[in-house]
């Protein structure tokens, strides 16, 4: 499944809050309305159902505690950087994202119990602009589905990779290569800590210690 500039758009939204009109009176920071919404699950690495990833794969992770999201995606072709946070005057929670290949967007969310519902306005990097409208549903603390209205709508499936959900054996051998790979993409995306990702060096190391054969001394 190649990702269409549609599909990506969909993976680096996603539902953050409500969305006010009026002046917020509440001053309600961006962490209290994502645990309040129950929209505090989006947080950590998801991937799509059908490819486990190879296709996407997007990260959302604090940035400043409560305050800011950073979300980070990659497909096969672009990379997209994402900032999401809560204006403490409007109460608007807000969209802005940048890619790889020059492209832009900037949106605002309005969540409702069973869906949070995205106004999207994106221009591509040959300057050509549109306007979505994005669905989310989860379904589940790992499963999320994105819906894009179109005519036909698009609709994708993601699924939550759990910390120290990684493979480390290719053809029933430690590669130490994808090993190191693996876990320093883990720190960098938020999903371990420098201590996290140590101590799985450590885990990992014992285990193949343990499968080293002794020879005797015979």
């Amino acid at each position: 499944m190649k990702p269409t500039l549609l599909v990506l758009c969909a993976i680096i939204t996603s539902p953050l809050g409500w969305v006010y009109a009026h002046e917020s009176t509440d001053h309600m920071t961006l962490g209290e309305v994502l645990r309040e919404s129950k929209w505090d699950r989006l947080i950590g690495t998801w991937v799509d159902a059908e490819t486990k990833g190879d296709a996407l794969k997007s990260t959302f992770a604090w940035k400043f505690k409560d305050h800011l999201v950073q979300i980070t995606t990659w497909d096969s072709e672009k990379e997209s950087f994402s900032l999401m946070g809560r204006n403490p005057k409007s109460g608007d929670i807000f969209h802005m994202s940048a890619g790889s290949t020059g492209d832009s967007s900037i949106g605002k969310w309005e969540l409702t119990k069973s869906e949070a519902i995205l106004g999207l306005l994106f221009v591509t990097g040959k300057g050509e602009e549109g306007a979505l409208r994005i669905r989310h549903q989860l379904q589940g603390d790992d499963t999320m589905l994105v819906i894009i209205d179109l005519p036909e709508p698009i609709t994708i499936k993601m699924i939550r990779i759990k910390k120290g959900d990684y493979s480390y054996r290719t053809k029933g051998k430690l590669d130490w290569k994808a090993i190191k790979t693996r876990i320093e993409s883990a720190v960098q995306r938020g999903d371990l800590t420098r201590k996290e990702a140590d101590e799985k060096y450590r885990q990992i190391k014992d285990l193949q210690l343990k499968h080293v054969p002794v020879k005797s001394k015979d």
